[in-house]
């Protein structure tokens, strides 16, 4: 005798970046199962590769062409439907420092414009101009894969980012793209800018929109009220 095929509902929201409609189901339970095992093997970069399948496959959209800050906002409506809309979290006491469990409301999600808009065309001089892009989620699990952290205070974590960040290159009437050229032959383009000009450059990384969670807890240590926001892909982890 045939099973009932269960039917799996479907939802639709507008990504806040590109505000494209989409279409989304649930994660299944073995779609879950194996989200979950990348996860506890702490592998960021497999975790990052197994989000990606699973929204490829709970939605109607081209993943690969999404910004970082759409796919992040995709996962948390996913995961929200998925097992709900709250989460127990570790949070660092900002006083005392001791881990506190959290309950946070995922549906309590932010989006954090930047203060100003910065354009994708840099101009280096009268013939060259830089097109940027965000790196992608994919592109920073590769960075911290090799460099070991995703820190500002990282001069090699910092020009692997800007690396990635290069989606164009503009020289009179030639169009380079990526291509076109090695990460060793961007590398040495970049080293050959000023520093003003890479200074552009992070300005584009820095005003970019940001998903965020709030939350607020009393630490349990030190009664200190803590206020704080959770960001990251890493963190909306069922």
């Amino acid at each position: 005798m045939n099973l009932p095929t269960i039917e799996t509902p479907r939802y639709t929201c507008t990504l806040p970046v590109t505000n494209l409609e989409v279409s989304y189901r649930p994660f299944l339970v073995g779609e879950q199962k194996s989200l979950l095992i990348t996860q506890e093997a702490d592998d960021v970069k497999n975790s990052v590769k197994e989000v990606f399948r699973l929204l490829d496959v709970c939605t109607d959209i081209d993943i690969s062409a999404l910004e970082s800050t759409d796919i992040e906002f995709l996962f948390l409506k996913i995961r929200i439907v998925s097992v709900g809309e709250t989460s127990e979290v570790g949070l660092e006491c900002s006083n005392c420092k001791e881990q506190n469990i959290v309950t946070i409301n995922y549906l309590d999600h932010q989006l954090i414009q930047p203060e100003k808009q910065v354009d994708k065309l840099l101009k280096l001089n009268d013939t060259i101009q830089v097109e940027l892009k965000m790196p992608s989620i994919i592109d920073l699990a590769d960075i911290q894969d090799i460099t070991g952290e995703i820190a500002d205070d990282n001069p090699i974590t910092t020009f692997a980012i800007l690396n990635k960040c290069v989606n164009k290159i503009v020289n009179g009437d030639e169009v380079l793209t990526r291509d076109d050229f090695s990460d060793k032959d961007l590398d040495q383009f970049l080293e050959g800018m000023t520093i003003d000009m890479l200074t552009d450059m992070m300005e584009y990384i820095k005003h970019q929109p940001k998903l965020v969670v709030p939350a607020e807890f009393e630490c349990q240590h030190c009664n200190h009220s803590n206020k704080t926001l959770i960001e990251g892909l890493d963190n909306f982890f069922v």
